[in-house]
């Protein structure tokens, strides 16, 4: 089930070919508000940044806001599906020092051995939907409306929300854009079965290990 994750894979792309996501807004992503971000004045609610602060990116330090785009969701009184709901991430489950919210197509960037990125290192970009139960990471209903900040660089970059959660931020592309037109640094996307199979993989690790743990202590 897991044989295309695996190191030297065909998912190790040369850096011009590796996948890379438009930053269309399509509502279901962007941080919410609260979120603490790393900038170049310290620790900032992502809804305080403008453009023109710089925030720390995972590759290239600290990196120019560009654009900002920021919505307000659920405000009416129609009750979203489920599959749209925010997914509340507890404490320390993702590195994050303390709960949040993520939308469910927001990209994140984890770490993990059986998968390679296009610079060989185990990263993989996957959307939140598809962590539900790993870590107690589950979709929560909302009962008031939720704003998203959803911040654009030049480049696809990763920053880094909450401590050390790695949020993607892959750059705006127009309708004439290609993927590799001008950009230096691109994150492997994992999406729909592949990305599920992949956190499915982490879990039944996890397991494991707690597994035997319990032996080794009784």
């Amino acid at each position: 089930m897991l044989d295309w994750l695996i190191p030297r894979s065909p998912w190790a792309k040369p850096r011009e070919e590796a996948q890379v996501c438009s930053n269309l807004i399509t509502g279901q992503d962007g941080l919410t508000s609260g979120t603490h971000v790393i900038s170049n004045l310290g620790w900032r609610p992502v809804d305080g940044l403008a453009v023109g602060d710089k925030v720390l990116t995972f590759d290239r330090g600290m990196q120019q806001v560009i654009d900002i785009h920021r919505e307000v969701h659920f405000a009416s009184e129609h009750s979203p599906h489920i599959e749209q709901w925010p997914l509340r991430v507890p404490a320390d489950a993702l590195c994050n020092r303390r709960e949040l919210f993520l939308m469910p197509g927001q990209g994140v960037l984890i770490e993990c051995d059986i998968v390679e990125d296009a610079q060989g290192d185990p990263y993989a970009v996957v959307p939140a939907y598809v962590m539900e139960g790993y870590r107690g990471i589950r979709p929560i209903k909302p009962t008031t409306g939720v704003e998203t900040t959803t911040l654009i660089f030049e480049n696809d970059e990763v920053i880094y929300a909450e401590g050390g959660m790695m949020i993607h931020c892959p750059r705006a592309l127009d309708l004439l854009s290609r993927p590799s037109d001008g950009v230096d640094v691109a994150y492997l996307s994992l999406h729909g079965d592949n990305a599920r199979s992949l956190i499915d993989h982490m879990i039944a690790i996890e397991h494991s290990q707690a597994v035997a743990g319990l032996g080794r202590a009784g």
